[in-house]
Order: C-alpha cells, then structure tokens, then sequence
C-alpha cells in the first residue's frame, strides 16, 4: 500500500456526463446530490460528475483526477 507522501500516479475515476444544460462548469461545484461532485479530467478537461469522495481523495493527496479514457490512453 502507498502512503500519500509516495503516490505520484493521478486518480483515474469514471466521468458521468450529463445530457442536458444542468451540468455547471466549474470545477468541484456540489448539486443536490451531495455523492457526486461536477469537475473537469486534469489532462483532457471532460467534464462530469464523479463521486465526491474521489475528488475529496485527489485534492487530499496532492495528485491529478483523469478520467477513464486518458488513463486508458
């Protein structure tokens, strides 16, 4: 297991985009569901809803949240 002071690599997390105008872009805006969280991919700049503990998670670590398909990349 790594500690926080050894992670380099960035979080990679699925990104749930919406369809319609509801989703705001600004990076770490909260909506009425409280487990999800609106942000952007650090490397591509997607943006969609992820949940709130991942991006708490990145923040804390001091590391990169990308999305599936960067890290795929």
């Amino acid at each position: 297991m790594q500690t926080a002071s050894r992670i380099t690599n960035p979080l990679a997390v699925e990104f749930t985009t919406e369809s319609d105008s509801t989703v705001e872009h600004s990076r770490f805006g909260v909506f009425d569901a409280p487990e999800h969280t609106n942000t952007s991919c650090d490397y591509c700049g997607k943006f969609g809803l992820v949940p709130t503990q991942s991006c708490e998670t990145a923040c804390d670590l001091g590391v990169q949240l990308i999305c599936s398909d960067c890290e795929s990349a």
